[in-house]
């Protein structure tokens, strides 16, 4: 394995060849690289005197700002690990989250939710010598979905993170443009590991890192209006802003994962003058593993490891199958679940084709060799679905929905709209004191709105297979 060197570290040689140049553009004004690499060094400077350090978790809630870029390389350059958060989001899942991470600062925003508030900007403070950082060390905490009714942290080191900015993305931006020519847009959610993967290798390469507004990055029109060189979003949202001219626009790059693209978009993409990339990869193994450009065939297939990440199709066995599921290993693979150590025994499991004690994720994906070698998407293990790339566990909405007054048990599953998986609805079994109004409310309260179901539909019984389990398809019929 090459010599380590955390993210940050691989910013400051860059901040002093591109010091003048706009490192961000957002829509609370413009940074230089020289700026970010001042502001940052200085805010990290202050939270080491707060005492924050190793494994200490630093809560940022800057919103969509040029601050939110200085927080995450200030936390990093502190030895910490940063969790971002919504501004958004409902205070309760929020505070939530705070607490299962253990939080110990918040930075930015106005509401420390019980926390030391640091600010993002100060009096200039005499520049401290900041730590070296191992490789072990925490670098960041994102929440997923997860079965239980409570978001499910995953722990990523300053190793992972690393090599992902090193050997996912920037050998295919390196295709399109050198170091530091490129405007890459940044539209994902700022609490989703996508975020991170525009962010962090953009920055690290020179190219100026396009913050998209609340507003801009929902609305196609806005969105375009940015004009930039780079697009990375899920396949949904890249399907919009096809549909709005991006292809006859500057693209020069169309970089898209979360969910499958439809064969249609494949082929536009294929027939457009910019390079498309499709990433796989897993939250749990710093953000992206896989890639695949698109290829004469119009089945859209998951590519192959890049990087240092390995790829492996698997039986029941653990032996090397044509059809079973998809495991991911290599450096970038997470420390495990916050809190959850059998979880994270059932997911991070021993890799047998790796490095004495190195570990291999189970995705829980399943995959297909064809003859011609590519590897197909086969769908999932479990109920987990994917939708606009947001990663979605039905059993987080029912473990709220049964809790709710009136409603005695509920089932959530997911309504296709044109073959893509659109929204969800939940069936709830209800009693006499039932509020619908009520219900959708507390929903809202407690859920970020990706995970609020678009339909919440009143039934007399669940359907149940011969085992007595809910029978899902059965729901899905309904939706005809």
């Amino acid at each position: 394995m090459r010599e380590f060197t955390p993210a940050h570290r691989l910013f400051d040689e860059v901040a002093r060849r591109h010091a003048d140049a706009v490192a961000v553009e957002a829509p609370d004004g413009d940074l230089t690289f020289a700026e970010l690499d001042a502001r940052s060094r200085d805010l990290a400077t202050r939270l080491l005197r707060r005492g924050a350090g190793a494994e200490t978790v630093v809560a940022v809630g800057c919103g969509r700002t040029t601050e939110l870029i200085v927080a995450m390389l200030g936390v990093l350059r502190a030895g910490a690990a940063f969790l971002l958060l919504d501004t958004g989001e409902p205070a309760a899942r929020t505070k939530e989250k705070l607490a299962l991470a253990d939080a110990a600062f918040m930075v930015g925003g106005d509401d420390g939710h019980g926390l030391p508030l640091i600010p993002v900007q100060a009096a200039a403070s005499d520049p401290g010598v900041l730590p070296e950082v191992h490789p072990r060390q925490l670098a960041y905490v994102v929440f997923t979905s997860g079965t239980t009714g409570v978001p499910k942290g995953v722990l990523i080191e300053h190793l992972g993170l690393a090599e992902h900015v090193l050997t996912q993305l920037a050998p295919v931006y390196r295709r399109v443009g050198p170091d530091g020519t490129l405007s890459v847009g940044g539209g994902a959610p700022v609490t989703f590991d996508s975020f991170i993967d525009q962010v962090l290798p953009t920055l690290t390469l020179g190219h100026r890192l396009v913050l998209l507004g609340e507003m801009e990055r929902r609305d196609p029109g806005s969105f375009l209006s940015r004009r930039t060189d780079v697009v990375d979003c899920s396949p949904s949202q890249l399907s919009l802003l096809v549909e709005f001219g991006l292809l006859d626009g500057p693209l020069r790059l169309a970089v898209f994962g979360g969910e499958k693209p439809g064969p249609e978009m494949w082929r536009a993409l294929r027939a457009a003058a910019a390079q498309a990339v499709s990433v796989y990869g897993a939250t749990e193994c710093s953000i992206g593993s896989v890639e695949a450009s698109p290829h004469d065939s119009d089945r859209v297939c998951l590519g192959e490891a890049a990087g240092s990440a390995t790829l492996h199709l698997l039986g029941d066995d653990l032996r090397p199958a044509d059809e079973g599921e998809i495991y991911l290993g290599g450096p970038g693979v997470g420390r495990g679940y916050l809190g959850d150590p059998r979880q994270t025994a059932e997911r991070f499991v021993p890799d047998p084709f790796g490095e004495p004690g190195s570990r291999m994720y189970r995705t829980g994906d399943l995959g297909r060799r064809a003859p011609d070698g590519l590897l197909e998407f086969q769908g999932r293990a479990d109920d987990q679905v994917k939708i606009s790339g947001y990663r979605i566990e039905p059993g987080e909405v029912e473990a709220v929905l049964d809790t709710l007054p009136g409603v005695r048990r509920s089932a959530v599953v997911p309504a296709a709209v044109q073959g893509r998986v659109a929204h969800l609805v939940a069936y709830v079994e209800t009693s006499p004191d039932y509020d619908e109004a009520a219900v959708r409310a507390e929903l809202g309260a407690r859920l970020p709105g990706y995970l609020v179901p678009k339909r919440v539909v009143p039934i007399a019984a669940l359907p149940l297979t011969p085992n007595g389990k809910v029978d899902r398809n059965r729901l899905r019929g309904m939706q005809q």
